[in-house]
């Protein structure tokens, strides 16, 4: 059996608060993103005998909503969210596909062909209609 021997090296830094209460300070002047909201329910269930109990639980929760506005919105997304598909390929020939995200996959290609197609017909109807 072989020992493992870690050196630590240990350096100073400096940081930009001098003790606890200035480092949350620093922290509550992030931005908080959408409001929580507390939700108090109880949980029916049995305990480690068997008998019948009640539990008042917690649920923590956001606006999912309110949530993607947020990110979408955040200027640090700006150049990394994509909003309609695209086929990848890792050959020049363009027989290999690449799926490394949601954009690259078929799925999301269909789905919006799809509703694009839809959206024309439903168009076109109300034209008809008109």
């Amino acid at each position: 059996m072989t020992a493992l021997t870690v050196t630590l090296q240990i350096t100073s830094s400096t940081t930009s608060f001098h003790n606890q209460r200035a480092l949350l300070k620093k922290i509550d002047t992030l931005p908080t993103g959408p409001e929580w909201e507390c939700v108090t329910f109880e949980v029916d269930g049995t305990d480690a005998n068997g008998d019948p109990t009640v539990e008042e639980v917690d649920l923590w929760r956001r606006d999912p909503v309110e949530c993607v506005k947020e990110l979408l919105a955040n200027p640090a997304f700006k150049n990394k969210c994509h909003y309609k598909p695209k086929r990848v390929f890792t050959d020049k020939s363009k027989t290999n596909r690449a799926y490394n995200e949601m954009w690259t996959g078929d799925w999301w290609w269909e789905l919006q062909v799809r509703s694009s197609l839809l959206e024309i017909m439903l168009r076109e109807c109300a034209l008809m209609n008109e």
